[in-house]
């Protein structure tokens, strides 16, 4: 029986199509070798130095099955401008360059703890419990059970009723249902184009809240609280997770002091949008939503946050979002190795103002990965307490930020439509597809920004 193979286009490689084949089997091959491998690993109750060369293992074939893809995809893109300016192409140089950043650290944790196998402390071992373990979203280990447990769709839905409520999302005109988003600055149809946002990613649980951001004794949990939220559009959203935009504190990027301590003393603090990715498919487009005159994304740089109540999320977790867009611009740069958005950040104050935002450790994690010339994100460290006051950098968080990035790339996929961005599904539905809801009225949609 004769087969219909398409023919890709040409382009520099001139690989035959045999060799193009061949990858793609090698890459189902390949897919079959981290599923056996993360479902042997054998996790005790202490990460020894097995348990971490293991990971790297599986970050190393992670790493193959990427570089492969590329090599595929390079024989169905035309070479030049169509390269570069490919979607699919930037995001699977951010995996590529995420599992190789992963992979060297499992391999340094592997031998620091083999030298000191009691380095680590009680809360880190839990984190990493929860993180490495337990999590079936995390490097391709096959967990049934995620470590902060199951969401109810009560859960979620409470927190999108207290979002509406402490923000004054809803429109006033009683016939209209619809909602505010202050990035936009427009009303949106309520169920369709509407999201309640975690801002620290909801599947990662309390324990890594706490870890990375430290929690006083006596304080409330922060994951499902307001102060971990946004109501947002999902346009808004999309472009906040693919790193297209960030929220600032909004001051001028080289503030004096005196304007920075205002800012630090204000209440409500107010936000300013920032473009990090003006060349990103789209920006040049007009967004969807507009009070005349109508605007593009790119002409929303340096616009005031426009929020319709007093309620502000912590900024921590909006600094936390700013450091992980400046790792996944980290990461397309060296994909590229062209001069991008991390270039032009450098020299600039880092998001505006100081802070005690994020343990000292785990900023120390990114500095070194973006490059000295980042200094500046440590003057946005949290004061260290007797335990915290770990000499070398902590990789927890920059591992976290990492995974993120690659969970948003499965997220929302290689293309999308810019007036009907959001028919995305989360990962967690194609990993428990049919089993969306329980007797209890589990939810696995996960309504969570970054």
């Amino acid at each position: 029986m004769s087969q219909n193979f398409r023919i890709p286009e040409r382009c520099s490689s001139k690989r035959a199509f045999a060799e193009i084949e061949a990858d793609k089997q090698k890459i189902k091959y390949l897919d079959g070798d981290i599923e056996r491998e993360s479902k042997e690993m054998k996790v005790a109750e202490y990460f020894d130095s097995k348990y971490w060369t293991k990971l790297s293992e599986v970050s190393e074939l992670q790493l193959k099955r990427s570089q492969l893809s590329l090599r595929v995809l390079r024989d169905e893109v035309t070479e030049g401008s169509a390269w570069k300016e490919n979607e699919q192409v930037k995001r699977l140089q951010e995996e590529e360059q995420a599992h190789t950043l992963e992979a060297q650290i499992f391999r340094k944790q592997a031998s620091r703890v083999e030298v000191n196998p009691r380095d680590d402390g009680k809360n880190r071992r839990e984190y990493f419990m929860q993180l490495w373990k337990t999590s079936s979203k995390g490097l391709g280990n096959t967990g049934s059970e995620t470590g902060r447990g199951k969401r109810s769709r009560n859960t979620q839905e409470q927190f999108r009723e207290n979002l509406i409520k402490v923000c004054r999302s809803r429109d006033p005109n009683p016939k209209a249902d619809e909602l505010w988003c202050p990035i936009l600055g427009h009303f949106f149809p309520d169920d369709d184009a509407m999201r309640a946002a975690h801002i620290f990613p909801w599947t990662e649980g309390q324990v890594a809240m706490d870890e990375i951001f430290g929690r006083e004794v006596g304080n409330v949990e922060e994951l499902s609280d307001v102060r971990n939220g946004l109501m947002l559009s999902k346009y808004a959203e999309k472009r906040l997770a693919d790193g297209d935009i960030v929220l600032v504190p909004d001051v001028s990027n080289a503030a004096s002091q005196k304007e920075i301590d205002a800012w630090s003393a204000s209440e409500p603090k107010e936000y300013k949008i920032r473009i990090l990715n003006g060349g990103a498919k789209g920006m040049d487009m007009f967004h969807p939503g507009w009070i005349p005159p109508r605007k593009t994304w790119n002409e929303l740089d340096g616009r005031k946050v426009q929020f319709s109540s007093d309620h502000r999320p912590r900024a921590r977790y909006l600094y936390w979002q700013y450091c992980k867009t400046m790792l996944r611009h980290a990461l397309q740069e060296k994909g590229t190795k062209a001069e991008g958005v991390l270039m032009q950040e450098r020299g600039k104050q880092f998001w505006g103002t100081k802070g005690p935002y994020i343990k000292k450790r785990m900023l120390l994690a990114f500095v070194e990965q973006l490059g000295h010339d980042h200094e500046a994100l440590m003057e946005n460290a949290m004061v260290e307490t007797e335990d915290d006051n770990i000499p070398e950098s902590d990789p927890s968080a920059l591992l976290l930020a990492s995974r993120e990035i690659r969970r948003e790339n499965r997220r929302y996929g290689d293309h999308w439509d810019e007036e009907d961005e959001g028919d995305e599904e989360d990962e967690g539905d194609e990993e428990d597809e049919g089993d969306e809801e329980d007797e209890e009225g589990e939810d696995s949609s996960d309504d969570e920004l970054f």
